[in-house]
């Protein structure tokens, strides 16, 4: 079984609506990359063929209450935007400064599908505006929804526009990370790896 993993996290906010962080997977990236604008050579790294599906996008869609309002990308690498073809074309996407447009020579060698490919006929990728963090610690942060409900955290790194997302939800504060870190010292001690998400009801 192949360990390529894409993550996701449904939020559920009580007068916002529901989205997502990130995408997960969609069925018909998997049962037709090329279609989906997967080229072979991407298609080679990510052993499409193998990959095998636990809950597709389109089911985590489907089973939520209500439409999703938006998408809250961590960054734009292709595992974290693979559910794209199941996301309907009206809803906003929501990306850090720069990560639609910024290179780098360590991304030229970390599978990405171009924005015009899996991203096509979506709504136009709106940048955050993040304001200096008063506590000093971040490049930037914002409160997504104005409530203090979740915030979203400016920490490039692993791409130019990567994002952090810290929610306040039902079960305690939570940190979405992304391909930030993955383990609690790894954000403390700012330590490049990867983490899973799961669904969290905002308060």
């Amino acid at each position: 079984m192949n360990r390529y993993r894409c993550t996701r996290h449904l939020l559920k906010h009580p007068q916002r609506g529901n989205y997502l962080v990130d995408t997960g997977m969609s069925r018909k990236l998997v049962d037709d990359p090329g279609k989906e604008g997967i080229n072979w050579l991407i298609q080679k790294v990510m052993h499409t063929e193998k990959i095998h599906i636990r809950k597709s996008t389109a089911e985590i869609l489907q089973g939520m209450d209500g439409k999703l309002s938006g998408v809250l990308f961590t960054h734009l690498h292709i595992d974290h935007i693979s559910g794209m073809p199941d996301v309907l074309n009206e809803v906003p996407l929501y990306i850090g400064a720069t990560e639609s447009t910024a290179t780098s020579f360590k991304n030229m060698f970390v599978p990405r599908v171009p924005p015009d490919q899996l991203l096509k006929d979506k709504q136009p990728l709106q940048e955050w505006h993040f304001q200096p963090d008063p506590q000093d610690k971040f490049e930037g942060i914002v409160d997504v929804f104005e409530d203090g409900s979740v915030f979203a955290i400016s920490v490039p790194g692993h791409t130019p526009g990567s994002t952090a997302f810290l929610i306040r939800t039902t079960h305690g504060p939570v940190l979405l990370t992304g391909d930030t870190c993955h383990t609690r010292w790894g954000w403390s001690m700012r330590w490049s790896r990867a983490i899973s998400l799961k669904t969290r009801h905002v308060t």
